[in-house]
C-alpha cells in the first residue's frame, strides 16, 4: 500500500502544473470578454481590441498588440495563480507608463531569463526597473534612451535590431555584457566602446551600411556581416575566433597580429591568397574560404606559417589548379574540404605530408578518373566524397567476368566513400573486400543497371549501406552457384543493405535471384521488387524470357519463351493460331537435336483433331487396341525401340498395316519393323496360368501395401485411425522411466512464442501431463552447451525437434536433433518427433535432414490431426514432475558433466541460435 501511495503521490505531482494553470481570466466584467482559444493561443476582446495571448508553463509568455491597445489597460486578462516562465514577449505593444516589471505584475507573471521587445517605442531606465535579474534582452525597432539599460546589472545577452540610441551609448551599456549583437544599428564600434564592456566575449556586427568595427581591440569571438569589411592588420591578441561575411579585400596582405584559432570568410571580394597571408596565424586550426567567386588562385605557400591547422575549407570559388606543395606547411591537416569549386586535377604529391588526413571532400568539380591515383597515397582517409565528378568506372568493364580494383584500392580505413553522379555503373571488387571498415558506400544518381552477387558481398567487419538510389537497375543477377550458395543454411546471411528506388524486370535474366529469395527471403537484407510491385521471390517458376534460347529458331504462328533452371523450359505458345494438327507447332520450332530442356506446348483455342508424330521417342510396347487409336490419327513412330516378340504379333501387324512411316520403323536392336514376322506364344495349362495369375495378384498387393506403408505421413494417418477404433492397441514403451523428463523440446529461439503458447501450454496440462525438458528453464546457467544438448537427449524419453526456418538456421537446433537422431539410432528405438510448422517444400532442408523426413515419420503444425498424431508418437505423461521444480528433485543438468569441462558458453537464446559457432563432437560423458 506504501508503494502505490507514493506512485499516486509522484502522479499527482507530475499533474499539478497542469491543473494549476488554467486559462487567464477577465476581472473587469463587461469590458473583457474571452473569444476563443487553440492550443497554447487565447483570445480575448478587451474595451473593444482584439488581444492575442500565449504561453505555455514554464516555457514562454506572449501578448501581441493591436493598434489602440497599450499594456496599462486595467482590464486585460490575468493569471489566477502565478505563472513562471523563461521568456516573454510583447509586440506592437506601445511602451508602458510603468516598468515591465508592473506589467508582469499584473498578468500574474514571473520572467526568469529573457525579454523581447518588438516595436514598443522609446524606452528609458524608468522600464526596465525592478528587472535587474534579466539575463538576456533583445530590442527590435526601438529608441533607447541614454543610459536605459544601465542598471540592468546581470544582463549577460543583448542584441540590438534597429535601435535608434545616442552617441556613445554603447559605453553605456552594463558591463556585465557577455555577448552583443548589432543589426542594423548604423553605428561604428571603437576601441574605446570596446574597452567599456570588459566581460565581452562575443560580438556580432550585421549592417547594410559598411561601418568599421576596430578588430584590434576585438573580444574572443567576432562575427562581421558587411558588404565589404576591411580588417585590420594588427588582429586583437585575444581574438581568437574571427567569421567575416562580405570580405572586401581583393589581394589580402598578411596580418601582423594574429591569435587566430578559426577564421570563416565568406562571400569574399579576394581574387588570390597570397604566400605567408597567414604567415602569423600560427595556432589557426581551422580555415574556410567560402563563396569567392572571384578567387581563381592559391599561390605556392599560401598556408606557409599556419602550422597547427587541422581543418581546410574553400568551397565555391572559381580554382581549376592548385599550385604544388600547397598542403606542405600544414601536416597536421585532418579535414580537407574543396568541394564545389571547378578543379580540373590534383597536382602530384599534393598529400605527400599528410600523413594524418581523415576526411577528404572533392565533390562538385570537374575532375576525372585520373585522380583517383592521386588518392591512392592518402591511406590514412576515413571519409572520401568525389560526388559529382565525372569518374566512370575505374576497375575494368561491365564484360568483364572478375571484376578488377580500382585505384582506391589501399584506403583500407575508410569508413565512408560517396561517389553520387560520378557515372559509373559498377560496384569494384577492393571496395568490397580491401575496406574492412567501410559502412557507408552512396553510389546514387548513376549508370548501375544491373547487381550481382558478387557485388553484395562485402567482407569488412561492420554492416554496410549501399545506396543504390535513382539507378536503373532492373537486374539481379545470380548465377546457378550463386544461388545454391544463397540458400545454403551454412554459410551466414549478406550483410550489405542496398538501397534500391527502382523495380526490376523479372524475367529469365533474374530466375536464380528469384529462385533465392524464395526459398531463403533471408539470405540478403533486402526485399527487391518487380515492376509490378510484387516480391521478387513470390513465384520463380513463370518467370521468362520472350524468344528462344541460343540455338533455337522460333517462327509463325507460335511464339516462343524460355527461362534457365537445372533444365532450361522451352514454351511454346501456339494458343488461337488455327491450328489443325500439333505436327504444324512443331514444325515452328528448330532446336538441336540433343537439346537439354523440357519442352512445354501450349496449344489452346485451336483445331486440332489428331496428334501424329512420336518419332524419336521411346516407345517400346503397344497393345493391339493402341496401335489401331494410333493408326487410325495416322501417327509416325521411326525411331522409337519397337519390342518384335512374340507378345507383340498383333499389335505389329496392325503397325505394317497401317503406320505412315511404317518402311522407316524399326524394332528394338534395329530390325526393320516391315520384316517382324514373330510366332504367337505357346500356350500356358489353364491350372498353372490360374496359379501365376494369383501369385501376380498377391505380390502386387503386396508391393502396393509396401509402397504406402513407406509413406510417413500415411502410415501415421493410417495408425491414428486404427487406434481410434480399437483396432490397433498401444504399444508397449521400452522401460526407460528412469529417465527425468518425458520429453526434450529442441526448438529455435525464433519459435519460442509458439514452443510456450502451443506445445508447453498443451503438453504439460491434462489428465496426465508431460514432464518437459526446455533449455530456457532447465539448463544450468553457465554450462557448456554441447554437453546440454547431450544430456538433455539422454535423460528425455522423446525428443521433439520444432522444424522451422529458424530452426534450420540455428547451428545449436540442428546440433540437438542429430543427437537425437544419434541416439535413436544407436538404440534402434523411436526418440526423435518432428513437428514442421511449414510445408516440407517450403523450407529450405539440407540433404541430411530431407532424407530423414523421406523415411520417418513426421507431424505438421496445421494438419486436423495434428494432436492426436503428436500424442501418439509420444509416450504416456507421468504426471507433473516432483516437488523441487520443474526439473523436480534431480540435479540440474550441469551437474552431468564431468570435471574438468570446458569453459562455460553463453546460454541466452540470441547464443543458442548463433550461426557462427563450430560445432564440436557431441560426446561429453554423463555422470
Amino acid at each position: 500500500m506504501a508503494r502505490w501511495a507514493l506512485v499516486l503521490a509522484l502522479v499527482g505531482a507530475w499533474w499539478a502544473p497542469a491543473q494549476l494553470m488554467e486559462p487567464p481570466h477577465c476581472a473587469a466584467a463587461g469590458r473583457c470578454t474571452a473569444a476563443g482559444s487553440s492550443q497554447s493561443e487565447y483570445i480575448y476582446i478587451v474595451d473593444g481590441f482584439t488581444v492575442n495571448l500565449e504561453y505555455t508553463d514554464s516555457g514562454y509568455f506572449k501578448l501581441k498588440c493591436t493598434k489602440g491597445l497599450t499594456l496599462d489597460n486595467s482590464a486585460l486578462p490575468t493569471f489566477e495563480s502565478q505563472l513562471r516562465v523563461n521568456k516573454v514577449y510583447f509586440e506592437d505593444c506601445p511602451s508602458p507608463q510603468s516598468s515591465y516589471a508592473d506589467v508582469l505584475e499584473r498578468f500574474n507573471v514571473v520572467v526568469l531569463e529573457k525579454m523581447t521587445l518588438t516595436k514598443i517605442g522609446n524606452l528609458t531606465a524608468t522600464h526596465f526597473a525592478q528587472l535587474q535579474h534579466l539575463h538576456k534582452l533583445e530590442l527590435l525597432t526601438a529608441a533607447l534612451a541614454p543610459g536605459a539599460l544601465a542598471a540592468l546589472s546581470q544582463l549577460q545577452y543583448l542584441l540590438l535590431d534597429s535601435v535608434r540610441t545616442a552617441p556613445g551609448e554603447l559605453r553605456r551599456l552594463p558591463a556585465s555584457l557577455e555577448t552583443l549583437s548589432l543589426m542594423r544599428m548604423g553605428m561604428d564600434v571603437t576601441a574605446a566602446d570596446l574597452a567599456a564592456l570588459p566581460r565581452l566575449d562575443y560580438l556580432v556586427v550585421r549592417d547594410p551600411a559598411n561601418v568599421r568595427v576596430d578588430a584590434s581591440a576585438a573580444p574572443r569571438m567576432l562575427s562581421l556581416d558587411l558588404p565589404a569589411a576591411v580588417l585590420a592588420r594588427e588582429l586583437s591578441p585575444s581574438l581568437r575566433k574571427l567569421t567575416v561575411f562580405g570580405w572586401g579585400e581583393a589581394h589580402p596582405a598578411p596580418w601582423l597580429q594574429c591569435a587566430l584559432e578559426s577564421l570563416d570568410v565568406r562571400d569574399a571580394l579576394a581574387e588570390e591568397l597570397p604566400p605567408g597571408w597567414l604567415a602569423r596565424c600560427s595556432a589557426l586550426q581551422s580555415l574556410r574560404v567560402d563563396s569567392a567567386g572571384r578567387l581563381a588562385r592559391l599561390e605556392p605557400g599560401a598556408l606557409r606559417g599556419a602550422v597547427a591547422l587541422r581543418e581546410l575549407r574553400v568551397v565555391s570559388t572559381a580554382l581549376q589548379y592548385l599550385p604544388p606543395g600547397l598542403l606542405d606547411d600544414v601536416p597536421q591537416l585532418k579535414l580537407l574540404d574543396l568541394s564545389s569549386n571547378r578543379l580540373l586535377e590534383l597536382p602530384g604529391g599534393l598529400f605527400a605530408k599528410t600523413n594524418a588526413l581523415e576526411s577528404l571532400n572533392l565533390s562538385s568539380n570537374q575532375l576525372t578518373q585520373s585522380v583517383l591515383s592521386s588518392l591512392s597515397a592518402v591511406t590514412s582517409l576515413v571519409s572520401l566524397d568525389l560526388s559529382n565528378n565525372n569518374l566512370k568506372d575505374s576497375c575494368g568493364s561491365k564484360s568483364d567476368a572478375v571484376r578488377e580494383s580500382s585505384p582506391l584500392q589501399y584506403l583500407k580505413l575508410l569508413r565512408k566513400l560517396v561517389l553520387k553522379n560520378t557515372n559509373i555503373s559498377m560496384i569494384c571488387r577492393d571496395w568490397r573486400e580491401n575496406m574492412p571498415q567501410l559502412k557507408t558506400l552512396d553510389l546514387t544518381d548513376n549508370l548501375f543497371e544491373y547487381i550481382t552477387f558478387a557485388d553484395m558481398q562485402f567482407y569488412g567487419t561492420a554492416d554496410v549501406s549501399v545506396d543504390l538510389q535513382r539507378n536503373n537497375v532492373s537486374v539481379l543477377e545470380y548465377t546457378r552457384e550463386d544461388y545454391k550458395s544463397a540458400v545454403n543454411l551454412d554459410k551466414p546471411a549478406l550483410r550489405a543493405r542496398l538501397v534500391l528506388s527502382s523495380r526490376l524486370r523479372c524475367d529469365c535474366h533474374v530466375y536464380w535471384a528469384a529462385r533465392a529469395f524464395h526459398e531463403r527471403p533471408a539470405h540478403a537484407p533486402l526485399v527487391p521488387r518487380c515492376a509490378d510491385g510484387s516480391p521478387l521471390g513470390r513465384a520463380p517458376a513463370a518467370l521468362e524470357c520472350a524468344g528462344a534460347p541460343p540455338g533455337v529458331r522460333c517462327a509463325a504462328p507460335c511464339a516462343c519463351a524460355w527461362r534457365p533452371g537445372e533444365r532450361a523450359v522451352l514454351r511454346v505458345r501456339c494458343e488461337g493460331a488455327a491450328l489443325r494438327s500439333a505436327r504444324a507447332a512443331l514444325a515452328a520450332v528448330h532446336a538441336p537435336r540433343g537439346l537439354a530442356a523440357d519442352w512445354e506446348l501450349y496449344l489452346a483455342n485451336n483445331s486440332i483433331e489428331r496428334v501424329l508424330d512420336l518419332r524419336n521417342n521411346s516407345v517400346s510396347s503397344l497393345s493391339a487396341r493402341s496401335a489401331r487409336q494410333l493408326v487410325r490419327r495416322g501417327a509416325w513412330l521411326a525411331g522409337n525401340p519397337l519390342h518384335c516378340g512374340c507378345g507383340a504379333a498383333d499389335a505389329l501387324a496392325v503397325l505394317r498395316a497401317g503406320l505412315r512411316d511404317a518402311a522407316a520403323a524399326t524394332c528394338l536392336g534395329g530390325a526393320p519393323l516391315a520384316g517382324a514376322r514373330p510366332a504367337p506364344c505357346a500356350a500356358w495349362p489353364a491350372p498353372a496360368l490360374g496359379a501365376a495369375a494369383a501369385l501376380a495378384t498377391l505380390l502386387l498387393g503386396a508391393a502396393l501395401l509396401a509402397a504406402l506403408w513407406r509413406q510417413p505421413g500415411l502410415r501415421l494417418r493410417l495408425k491414428a485411425a486404427l487406434h481410434r477404433r480399437g483396432w490397433l492397441p498401444a504399444q508397449p514403451e521400452p522401460d526407460d522411466d528412469a529417465r527425468r523428463f518425458d520429453v526434450f523440446v529442441s526448438f529455435s529461439h525464433g519459435d519460442e512464442h509458439f514452443v510456450r503458447s502451443q506445445l508447453v501450454a498443451r503438453l504439460e496440462s491434462g489428465p496426465a501431463p508431460y514432464r518437459l525438458c526446455l533449455h530456457y528453464r532447465d539448463w544450468a546457467p553457465g554450462g557448456w552447451i554441447p554437453a546440454q544438448i547431450a544430456a538433455s537427449v539422454r535423460a528425455s524419453r522423446r525428443t521433439v525437434a520444432v522444424v522451422s526456418e529458424h530452426f534450420l538456421r540455428s547451428s545449436w537446433a540442428r546440433a540437438e536433433f542429430q543427437e537425437a537422431h544419434a541416439l535413436a539410432l544407436r538404440e534402434a528405438r523411436p526418440r526423435l518427433v518432428v513437428v514442421l510448422l511449414e510445408e516440407p517444400a517450403r523450407l529450405p532442408l539440407d540433404d541430411r535432414l530431407r532424407r530423414y523426413l523421406a523415411a520417418n515419420t513426421y507431424v505438421r503444425w496445421g494438419d486436423p490431426w495434428f494432436w492426436e498424431k503428436l500424442y501418439l508418437a509420444l509416450p504416456r505423461g507421468r504426471g507433473p514432475a516432483p516437488a523441487g521444480g520443474p526439473a523436480g528433485p534431480a540435479a540440474p543438468l550441469a551437474t552431468t558433466l564431468a570435471s574438468g569441462a570446458p569453459p562455460a558458453l553463453d546460454k541466452s537464446s540470441d547464443a543458442l541460435d548463433g550461426d557462427e559457432s563450430t560445432l564440436v563432437p557431441l560426446t561429453p560423458a554423463l555422470a
